[in-house]
C-alpha cells in the first residue's frame, strides 16, 4: 500500500508566526465545526502588536515560556499512558494559528478570550493527542514498529532541512519547532505507524469490500461537453445590446442538440463524443481532466449534474441536460473498484481509530484544564517573532 497522506503539522513556530504577519499562504482549519467570531479581537496585526509588548525570554523552551508549564510534565494520560505538555501544547499552538489565520483571511477575527473558543481549541488539541496516542498504543500491542528504513528516511529528511535552512545547526532546528528531538520524531513517526498497521495488521479489502466502498461513497465517473449559457444580454463595445441572453441561449441549445445528433449518428459514438468535447466544450477543467472526472457523494456539484449522470448506464450518453452552468452532454464512465484499495483500507483504519478513541480513558491534568489559551497564544506569537529576529540577526552577521 502506498503512503497515506495523514495531516502532520510539521511547521516551525517562526513560519507560523510570520506567515500570519506577512499574509503568507495557509490552509483552512481541518475541522469545520470551529466557532464563529466576527469581532476584531486579538488577531492579524492586532495580535502581532500585542505580542511585541511581551518581554520574551529566549533562554527558555518555546512552550515552557508560552504556557509557564514544564515541557516534560504530564498534560494528560490516554489509557494510563502519559503525554507530555510539549506535545499537547504543540497541537494547541497549531490549532490557534490556523483558526486565527483563517478568520484573518476572511477579514474577521477570533476572540481567544471567549469560553467557547478556548473550549474548542483545547478539545481539538486533545483529540489530536489522543488520536496519535491510541495509534501508537495499537502498534505497540500488535508489535508494529517504525522500521529501520523509515527511521533512516526520516533522519535524511531532517538532515537535509537542517543543512538547507539552519546551516547545519541542529539545536536551532529543534528550537524553532519548540520540541525535543524525541517528540518531533514521535509526531512524524505516526505517519509511518498508520501505514504499517494498516498494511500488516488490518485485513486487506476484498473485491466485494471495494465494490461496496464505491457504492457506499456514491463514486461515479463522467465526461461532459459543456456549452455555457449567458446570464446577461450580449453587448457591443458601446454597450448596445446585440443579442438578448434568451436569444443567445436558444441558439446555444440548438447547437447542443446538433452536437448530440452528430454523436448519435456516428459510427463510433464514443470517439465522436471525445472529438466534439475537445472541439466545443467550454469546461475550464477539460485541460486538466481530459479523461473525465471521478466524483463521490461528498463532492458538491451543480444541481442536476449528478442526478443526470446517475440515470445513465456505464458507456451511455445523455441527451442535452440543463444546469445553472449551461447545456451538458454527458458520458458515464466506468469506475474500477481496485483503484480505491488504499481509500477503503484508510476508511477501515480511521473507523478502528475512532472506535478506540471513543473508548479511551483520558485524564486531563489540572494545569492544562486551567490554561488560559489567549495568554498562551499571545506569548507563543511573541516568542516566535523574537526567535525569528534573533535568528535573522545571526544570519546577517554570518554573511
Amino acid at each position: 500500500m502506498t503512503k497515506f497522506n495523514r495531516l502532520l503539522a510539521l511547521l516551525a513556530a517562526l513560519a507560523l508566526c510570520f506567515a500570519l504577519c506577512a499574509c503568507g499562504a495557509a490552509e483552512d482549519p481541518a475541522d469545520s465545526n470551529a466557532p464563529t467570531q466576527s469581532d476584531s479581537v486579538g488577531t492579524g496585526d492586532d495580535a502581532a502588536d500585542t505580542a511585541t509588548d511581551i518581554e520574551v525570554d529566549l533562554t527558555r523552551a518555546m512552550f515552557e515560556f508560552s504556557s509557564g508549564l514544564n515541557n516534560g510534565d504530564t498534560a494528560l494520560t490516554v489509557n494510563g499512558v502519559s503525554v507530555p505538555n510539549e506535545l499537547y501544547l504543540y497541537w494547541l499552538s497549531y490549532d490557534c494559528y490556523y483558526l486565527d489565520y483563517y478568520y484573518y483571511q476572511m477579514g474577521s477575527a477570533v476572540d481567544f478570550t471567549a469560553a467557547e473558543v478556548q473550549e474548542y481549541l483545547k478539545n481539538d488539541a486533545q483529540s489530536a493527542v489522543v488520536y496519535y496516542s491510541v495509534l501508537s498504543q495499537l502498534c505497540d500491542e500488535a508489535g508494529v514498529p517504525v522500521t529501520d528504513e523509515q527511521k533512516a528516511e526520516y533522519q535524511a529528511s531532517v538532515d537535509a532541512s537542517v543543512e538547507a535552512n539552519y546551516g547545519g545547526d541542529y539545536d536551532a532546528f529543534y528550537r524553532s519547532y519548540g520540541l525535543t528531538e524525541e517528540t518531533l520524531f514521535y509526531i512524524y513517526a505516526n505517519n509511518y505507524l498508520y501505514n504499517n498497521y494498516a498494511d500488516s495488521v488490518l485485513p486487506q479489502p476484498t473485491e466485494a469490500d471495494l465494490a461496496q466502498y464505491v457504492e457506499d461513497n456514491g463514486i461515479f465517473g463522467v465526461k461532459h461537453i459543456l456549452l455555457m449559457t449567458a446570464s446577461e444580454d450580449i453587448t457591443d463595445e458601446e454597450g448596445n445590446v446585440t443579442q438578448t441572453a434568451a436569444e443567445y441561449n436558444e441558439e446555444l441549445f440548438a447547437r447542443a442538440v446538433a452536437l448530440r445528433e452528430e454523436i448519435e449518428g456516428a459510427e463510433d459514438p464514443i470517439a465522436k463524443f471525445d472529438e466534439l468535447m475537445l472541439a466545443h466544450s467550454e469546461d475550464t477543467g477539460l485541460t486538466s481532466y481530459p479523461d473525465g472526472y471521478t466524483f463521490s457523494s461528498s463532492d458538491s456539484l451543480v444541481g442536476g449534474f449528478r442526478e443526470a449522470t446517475l440515470q445513465l448506464e456505464v458507456g451511455e450518453i445523455s441527451g442535452v441536460v440543463t444546469t445553472d452552468y449551461g447545456y451538458h452532454i454527458m458520458l458515464r464512465l466506468p469506475v474500477d473498484p481496485a483503484d480505491y484499495h488504499d481509500a477503503c483500507l484508510s476508511a477501515s483504519m480511521d473507523a478502528l481509530l475512532s472506535e478506540k478513541m471513543e473508548s479511551a480513558e483520558v485524564v486531563l491534568s489540572d494545569d492544562i484544564a486551567a490554561l488560559d489559551v489567549a495568554e498562551f497564544y499571545e506569548r507563543y506569537m511573541a516568542y516566535g517573532m523574537a526567535l525569528y529576529e534573533e535568528m535573522n540577526t545571526l544570519n546577517v552577521e554570518e554573511k
